[in-house]
């Protein structure tokens, strides 16, 4: 089992740049500030740069809407891709839409394993494009256990993220198991 590292300093030392300055030199001359005050403050308190988070991740409320209403709509697994951009200077990775894709047919059902189909796939990552966005992520569901990767997961995610110039990511939606803390209306 993998999980999220754990990073000593979060995004918010990533960015001290305000987003709403739309002047490309100022941004690069706040970029390196944010830059210079990140190396006194990890200075300060005896960090290196592999215990600072890398890039911050902002999610569209509009993803969890569609990633959890794509999972529910089926006791198997789902899967879906996920479009936005990431801004370089920022550091920030913005998802800002989720597109349910086809699976295919799966020996289990899709019970406990799902792979997208590769029509669907490029369909989806076209659309993606049409929109102004460009592929970011990936979902699937895990309807009824943990929502942690299993060895095909990380498979998936190590072949995407192979594949791309930008941080990639990729979110599993728990559904229905009643282990989950998360979930509090549970009947047993």
């Amino acid at each position: 089992m993998i999980s999220c590292d754990d990073y000593t300093a979060g995004p918010e030392c990533r960015y001290l740049i305000d987003p709403d300055d739309d002047d490309p030199k100022a941004l690069v001359r706040k970029a390196e500030e944010s830059q210079e005050l990140l190396d006194e403050y990890a200075s300060n308190v005896n960090l290196d740069s592999s215990e600072i988070q890398p890039f911050d991740v902002k999610v569209c409320p509009d993803v969890a809407f569609i990633t959890d209403l794509h999972s529910h709509v089926s006791n198997s697994e789902v899967i879906g891709l996920l479009g936005g951009k990431y801004d370089h200077v920022e550091k920030c990775l913005y998802i800002q839409a989720a597109f349910p894709c086809k699976s295919t047919e799966r020996a289990d059902g899709g019970f406990t394993d799902v792979e997208m189909d590769p029509v669907s796939q490029a369909v989806t990552g076209e659309a993606i494009g049409q929109h102004g966005m460009k592929l970011v992520g990936w979902y699937h569901s895990h309807p009824t256990f943990q929502p942690d990767p299993s060895v095909t997961d990380i498979k998936n995610q190590e072949r995407f993220q192979m594949s791309m110039d930008h941080p990639f990511v990729g979110l599993i939606v728990g559904t229905y198991d009643c282990k989950n803390m998360h979930i509090k209306l549970c009947s047993t």
